[in-house]
């Protein structure tokens, strides 16, 4: 006869519903909570069928273009939807695409350097073609402006497209990815659109291949864009955690401006976010500072 104790027992944990993790029932709930919608895009070129979340305006338009490419492996776009929240106010077409996360690497995004998995170059610029038109044919879009920000490998999708497809973009906010060699080695861009990078000193984050130190990576933006001298450096004011950001900024260049954030003892994070860790600086937001650039240099219209 089985025990009366152990009987009831299993009687009640069946009857418990199942657990969840917060960070998933966060990520379950986020269309709802941050008003997205998701739509497909099909192309050949680039696997088939991939997707995309997207907010939005409640105006009529037309609006602007921002792409913003979430990080890492395994994750999407409402991964990064959160950090972008305090934009959804204001006349811009917010748009999170979906990396592929291909085998055998899993990284979400896939460029110059991927090679070496049988996978192209221009697979996800073929697929940020694709989706910019299948944006267009839905919804009223400025011709001309799009603008691009991602973090870690979403960084490095921006820096791709910011290398091989500047026509595309018309600026790019790339932040906790410095250049990957793969992407120096073959960016020539005869008109590279303004740039601005946030970059910390002790991001340990793993990547597909090493990437520049953040000396060589402005080195090469400079190169790039043919900036001139020094330029004008700045201290931020220090918010008491453990970071320092110092503030570069060149408008001597032959293309558009360039702009530098050096977060001395700054992790892999979107700086300015909820993340308590110590090296996720708050001594800037990097969401209110790529606004500003994209107003000041590259003619999105100032925050409401």
């Amino acid at each position: 006869m089985p025990c009366p104790l152990l009987f009831a027992l299993s009687v009640a944990l069946a009857q418990e519903p199942p657990q969840t993790s917060a960070p998933m029932d966060d990520l379950r709930s986020a269309p709802a909570r941050l008003g997205l919608e998701e739509i497909e895009v099909f192309g050949e070129a680039f696997g088939g069928k991939r997707t995309a979340w997207v907010h939005v305006p409640d105006t009529a338009g037309p609006w602007p273009v921002l792409l913003a490419f979430h990080d890492g492996r395994n994750q999407s776009g409402l991964s990064l939807a959160p950090h972008l929240q305090s934009l959804f106010d204001d006349d811009v077409l917010v748009v999170f695409p979906n990396g592929s996360n291909p085998e055998p690497y899993h990284e979400a995004w896939v460029g110059p350097g991927f090679e070496r998995w049988a996978l192209p170059p221009d697979l996800d610029v073929d697929f940020t073609r694709a989706l910019l038109q299948e944006l267009a044919e839905r919804w009223p879009t400025e011709p001309g402006s799009v603008y691009v920000t991602g973090m870690g490998n979403g960084g490095y999708m921006a820096q791709v497209l910011w290398c091989r497809a500047p026509q595309l973009v018309r600026a790019a906010f790339v932040v906790a990815r410095p250049f990957s060699p793969s992407v120096v080695r073959r960016c020539r861009p005869d008109a590279p659109p303004p740039l601005a990078l946030v970059l910390g000193t002790v991001d340990d984050a793993p990547t597909h291949e090493p990437p520049l130190s953040i000396d060589d990576t402005v080195r090469f933006a400079r190169r790039a864009m043919g900036c001139k001298g020094r330029g004008e450096q700045q201290l931020l004011y220090d918010s008491g955690d453990l970071t320092e950001v110092t503030h570069r900024s060149w408008s001597r260049c032959a293309a558009g401006a360039l702009e530098v954030f050096r977060i001395a003892n700054g992790g892999h994070y979107w700086p300015g976010s909820d993340d308590l860790d110590p090296r996720n600086s708050r001594d800037l937001d990097a969401t209110q500072e790529l606004w500003r650039f994209f107003s000041q240099h590259a003619g999105l219209p100032p925050a409401d």
